[in-house]
């Protein structure tokens, strides 16, 4: 019977997954079109409140064990992907582009 269940309920999720038109996802149709490959790099640059990437650490020693960078968009030339907020429910370091000093 859950068997029976589970089966349905992913066959119902994916041809619902299928149904989303094109102008309702979240990636911009003209954008996915336009790709050259995956390997290219983003040429867009990050919102002030847009990640640039993410640290993820163990929760109780807070050694990082991953780092993610965001692949969508990168930092503007005067500015460098640092550690902003400690998001503590994630376990994660939330990095945000900055301004890098002046020397």
């Amino acid at each position: 019977m859950k068997r029976t269940l589970f089966i349905i309920l992913v066959v119902c999720t994916l041809s619902a997954m299928a149904a989303v038109p094109k102008l309702r996802r979240a990636i911009d149709p003209d954008e996915e079109e336009n790709k050259t490959s995956s390997s290219s790099s983003p040429t867009k640059i990050c919102a002030p409140q847009t990640p640039c990437g993410w640290s993820v650490y163990h929760p109780h020693s807070r050694i990082i064990t991953t780092n993610i960078t965001n692949t969508y968009c990168t930092c503007a030339p005067g500015t460098s992907c640092e550690s902003a907020e400690d998001d503590l429910a994630a376990s994660t370091y939330v990095l945000l582009c900055k301004k890098t000093p002046e020397s």
